[in-house]
C-alpha cells in the first residue's frame, strides 16, 4: 500500500481522523511535523 498524508489541520481535526481510523486493523495513522504544519499519515499495515 501507499502512505497517504494529509494537508496540516488542527489538533481537534487531527484527533477525528485518528479515532475514525483507528477502527481499521488495516492501516494505523499517525501525526508529523511541528505547530501549523502537522499533518496526519495513513500507513498500511501489512498482515
Amino acid at each position: 500500500g501507499k502512505i497517504i498524508t494529509f494537508e496540516p489541520m488542527s489538533a481537534q481535526d487531527r484527533r477525528v481522523v485518528h479515532l475514525a481510523l483507528a477502527k481499521f486493523p488495516g492501516v494505523v495513522t499517525k501525526s508529523e511535523g511541528k505547530g501549523a504544519t502537522r499533518r496526519v499519515q495513513i500507513i498500511p499495515v501489512r498482515e
